[in-house]
């Protein structure tokens, strides 16, 4: 038996419109017998009711949905919560700013917006996942994550180093106290920051030696790995967040459903 040809929208409507009429399967072919439709077998007819019943079960919830007030106004308040979850979002996505030192030894130094396994509100990461379908998007922020994970590392050993210099050892024990270790730390990354803006700091006297300290720091290994990682949060965060406001812009999140939405089928 060859291939039947495809249906067309009219033959559809037409085999649909008697599956709404209560038609049997047979009564639908006996009722196409004395039309232009191409002539069907019983076998073509199950598999268009099929997918009646399945096109069926959707819109009915959809209409459900539609019409019962007390799920609109639960899908309402849940998609508020997605939208703000996306500002949250929005704002969180940073890079962090050098001059202050972050410390992230336990993720508190950056605020992030929500993360696998700690859920940033009671929604779920998944459902903003689900809302947001947009593979590059999360993408990018999984590399944004990452990033700041490598930033914070290069940060720390950076500053275990400066600490562990023999140079400014000696002059604490010296007990010369004047020259605090977090006040040589924080001028050698505000000499870093300048930098990162793509300027060269004020040359330094090299006379004093906690100068010759900052200096022989700001120009590191670390420091300029620290600031190539800043310029890549830079991009990633310019990225992230155009991106997500053209999602909020657009209400892209509303087109789509996560498994907590109100209203589903159980």
């Amino acid at each position: 038996m060859g291939k039947q040809p495809g249906s067309s929208p009219e033959e559809l409507e037409f085999i649909f419109e008697g599956f709404t009429r209560g038609l049997s399967d047979r009564e639908v072919l006996e009722e196409m017998q004395d039309t232009e439709f191409p002539v069907r077998n019983p076998r073509f007819i199950r598999d268009r009711r099929r997918e009646f019943n399945a096109a069926r079960t959707v819109l009915e919830i959809t209409l459900k949905q539609q019409v019962d007030p007390a799920i609109a106004k639960a899908r309402q308040k849940h998609l508020g919560e997605i939208s703000r979850l996306i500002n949250t979002c929005i704002v969180a996505v940073r890079a962090p700013e050098i001059e202050y030192m972050p410390t992230w030894a336990d993720e508190r130094g950056l605020e992030l917006p929500f993360t696998e396994h700690e859920p940033y509100s009671e929604i779920p990461f998944y459902c903003v996942k689900e809302h947001l379908p947009f593979p590059v998007l999360w993408q990018d922020y999984s590399f944004w994550l990452s990033k700041i994970s490598e930033y914070f590392k290069t940060s720390n050993q950076l500053k275990q180093r400066i600490s562990q210099d023999d140079c400014l050892q000696a002059r604490l024990e010296s007990g010369k106290i004047w020259e605090w270790k977090e006040s040589i730390v924080a001028t050698v990354f505000r000499r870093i920051a300048i930098r990162a803006k793509g300027c060269e700091p004020a040359v330094l006297n090299e006379e004093r030696q906690e100068n010759q300290i900052v200096a022989r720091y700001c120009r590191s290994q670390e420091a300029t790995q620290l600031i190539a990682i800043f310029n890549e949060l830079e991009t990633l965060r310019t990225k992230i967040r155009q991106y997500l406001k053209e999602i909020q812009t657009r209400c892209d999140y509303i087109n789509h459903t996560c498994r907590l939405c109100p209203g589903q089928a159980k």
